[in-house]
């Protein structure tokens, strides 16, 4: 194994490892308004890309429903996005309305599978 993958690899391994650490180490989420943050989430564009209930999709931005990151987490993504996201800094979306958006992700429940729902069982 080159140099270069085995950097890339120990590094992934490594955030991996601290991710828990870091989302302990962050902020608390703030108490938000689900009904408040479903609107949000609707009128600043995010379900264009992670759908209308947060479950993402094979060419949409990541899930993030149900179970969302850890708040410290969601919230340096909004923040400092990595890859195509938009950054949504404060003169964006307040800290409140980030807090919104996460109470009403937290709400979502998984989706069902057919089995529960009756359909496509034979």
């Amino acid at each position: 194994m080159n140099r270069t993958v085995f950097a890339a690899a120990a590094f992934a391994l490594g955030l991996a490892a601290a991710a828990p650490i870091l989302a302990q180490s962050g902020p608390k989420a703030p108490a938000g308004d689900p009904e408040k943050g479903h609107k949000i989430y609707m009128e600043t564009g995010c379900s264009a890309c992670h759908g209308t209930i947060g479950h993402g999709g094979a060419w949409q931005g990541p899930k993030l429903a149900p179970d969302p990151l850890a708040y410290p987490l969601f919230l340096n993504q909004l923040r400092q996005p990595r890859r195509s996201m938009p950054r949504y800094g404060a003169e964006v979306l307040s800290d409140q309305e980030v807090a919104d958006m996460y109470a009403w992700l937290k709400t979502i429940e998984p989706s069902k599978t057919p089995e529960e729902t009756g359909l496509l069982v034979r």
